[in-house]
């Protein structure tokens, strides 16, 4: 899909990490970082960060509250545009 109306493009960004035993979210804020970084590289403006810590996405009998709603938004017509950091598994 091409964004179809002029001026910036927003984009949300989708943060998740299976398991941040601190809790400290240090993983969160690099994926946050890489994905900034990347929108300042397009021209976009982050409009809004979906945000699951310690969420294994494996595990596909649990819920990931902002995944889920971020899809929800995405079929809505909210979004245009999502970042998601490649994070590798294993």
């Amino acid at each position: 899909m091409q964004n179809s109306t002029p001026g910036p493009v927003c984009a949300a960004v989708y943060l998740r990490i299976s398991l941040d035993r601190r809790m400290d979210g240090l993983a969160i804020d690099r994926q946050r970082e890489d994905c900034s970084q990347i929108a300042e590289d397009k021209g976009w403006t982050i409009f809004k960060e979906y945000v699951d810590q310690s969420m294994s996405a494996t595990d596909t009998t649990k819920v990931c509250p902002a995944y889920d709603q971020m899809v929800a938004d995405y079929r809505a017509g909210h979004l245009l545009h999502q970042l998601l950091p490649h994070v590798p598994v294993g």
